[in-house]
């Protein structure tokens, strides 16, 4: 769900019906791998009424930008970096998931034929 640009709440399609020029994209594995999760409490000049200011965790909206990985940052007016939009963030990661679960596959056949007596 998102707000969009008409201020209207609304959600993001996701069906293969709304969408062309569909391609695999595998681009940004070894950009996120260079990206640094952090502990962090925000500032409180920053905090709105009702939010929790201590005890926080992700990543800073400049280090993703400096990564290289843009299309993960929202910027101000001024066009410096403001914020991650972390649930695109998950979609990318899913990527080095897969290469991950597929190394850990091939190793486990190659234990598997070293173990097996001949």
């Amino acid at each position: 769900v998102y707000i969009n640009s008409g201020g209207s709440l609304g959600t993001v399609s996701s069906s293969r019906v709304y969408k062309e020029n569909i391609v695999d994209y595998h681009d940004a594995t070894n950009k996120l791998l260079t990206l640094n999760p952090v502990t962090f409490d925000f500032k409180e000049e920053f905090i709105e009424e009702g939010d929790d200011r201590f005890n926080h965790f992700g990543l800073i909206a400049e280090d993703v930008h400096d990564a290289g990985l843009t299309h993960l940052v929202s910027y101000n007016a001024e066009g410096q970096p403001k914020a991650v939009d972390y649930p695109m963030l998950s979609v990318e990661l899913l990527g080095i998931v897969k290469k991950q679960q597929t190394a850990i596959d091939d190793l486990l056949a190659r234990v598997q034929e070293l173990e097996t007596p001949n």
